[in-house]
């Protein structure tokens, strides 16, 4: 779709992006204001506490979790959140031996005048 289309889509409460940023960049609209947001991974921060905190959950298996029980999943590739978070989770991460925290944040976006007439605009499924 073209520019104009993505922005009715977005103003009628869908997320867009365009097909080359499927995955790391988004827009959506948020109290009348459009809000940009960008794929984030970084070194996970935790102190001990993490090691028996709990209501963790793994993508695809039912239940809440304690931090400890989640290791094997983690170690299997699985990804892991806990229920309050929104859009973000963590992973292991073999090469580094540590855990990655993937996220969105919001993006200080100023799009080039090639995005307004691009026509690879697309509606995000959630």
């Amino acid at each position: 779709m073209n520019f104009k289309e993505a922005m009715e889509a977005l103003k009628s409460g869908s997320k867009v992006t365009r097909k080359s940023w499927i995955g790391s960049v988004y827009f959506e609209m948020k109290e009348n204001e459009i809000k940009g947001f960008n794929k984030v991974t970084e070194y996970f921060q935790y102190d001990e506490s993490i090691m028996i905190s709990d209501k963790w959950k793994i993508e695809g298996i039912e239940g809440n979790f304690y931090f400890y029980e989640i290791i094997d999943f983690l170690s299997e590739g699985k990804n892991a959140y806990l229920e309050t978070w929104d859009q973000m989770f963590i992973s292991y991460e073999r090469s580094s031996q540590n855990i990655i925290l993937h996220s969105m944040k919001k993006l200080n976006y100023q799009p080039s005048f090639e995005s307004f007439t691009s026509t690879d605009w697309i509606i995000i499924n959630d």
